[in-house]
């Protein structure tokens, strides 16, 4: 568990290099809404992880639901 963690923010801080990088408004016109909105999500859960109001597990939790099969 502390792997994918340690793997979650570091891509999160690539992903912080790369929209940097990139304009912001380039990276958003060739996002879907679909993946707009759970991107949104992503980062309002890290940020709570972050800022320790959550666990990992509680973030894990809700990443499962994210990216878990629909209907669970």
């Amino acid at each position: 568990m502390y792997l994918l963690i340690s793997l979650l923010h570091r891509e999160s801080q690539l992903v912080a290099v790369y929209t940097r990088q990139v304009p912001e408004g380039n990276v958003r016109r060739y996002q879907r809404a679909t993946y707009r909105r759970i991107q949104g999500r992503l980062f309002a859960e890290w940020e709570k992880f972050a800022a320790g109001e959550t666990t990992a597990k509680m973030l894990l939790e809700v990443c499962s639901k994210i990216f878990g099969p629909p209907g669970h």
